[in-house]
């Protein structure tokens, strides 16, 4: 039953094994389908964001408290692997693309992943991708096409744990 359950689970996020090619069919299947479900519509709202955690515990929701300008979120997502603590998300991943027509390209990967348990995420993608640190998470956010100004911005920005916190989320 858990086998079948979390199985599942991994079909319904779409997260690929191998991080390095996960991180390039994810990226072609978000810019070739638009990213706009309905479910993602609920699922991006903050009360949406804060049912996912109770459905979900584990590991939580690390965004930006503002955003970049010119981004906007399409997708956040869970995998749930710790089946010995009871089902418990141990990686949480967050995708933002740029709303401009001329940056139709841009993707920011933003992996969250339990300090105590690293490289569930891997390493950073690019030269402009970082990690961060936030009380007891690890962020990796890989930047995808995105402008030297951009890069920039999102190394300036200053992200959190308190959804109450992110000022963009309606």
């Amino acid at each position: 039953m858990e086998k079948k359950r979390t199985r599942s689970g991994l079909q319904r996020i779409g997260i690929a094994f191998s991080r390095s090619t996960g991180s390039l069919c994810l990226l072609a299947a978000l810019l070739a389908s638009g990213c706009s479900g309905e479910d993602d519509k609920h699922t991006l709202s903050r009360a949406g964001l804060l049912n996912e955690l109770q459905r979900n515990p584990g590991i939580p929701f690390a965004l930006p408290r503002t955003l970049p300008s010119g981004y906007k979120i399409t997708s956040a997502e869970a995998v749930v692997k710790d089946l010995q603590k009871g089902d418990r998300v141990t990686v949480r991943q967050v995708y933002f693309n740029s709303d401009s027509r001329n940056d139709a390209g841009s993707l920011v990967d933003i992996c969250i992943e339990e300090l105590a348990k690293p490289d569930q995420c891997g390493t950073p993608s690019g030269e402009d991708s970082f990690t961060r640190q936030l009380g007891n998470v690890h962020i990796v956010v890989n930047l995808h096409a995105v402008t030297s100004q951009d890069a920039r911005t999102w190394k300036d920005t200053v992200f959190t744990t308190n959804l109450s916190e992110v000022t963009w989320l309606q």
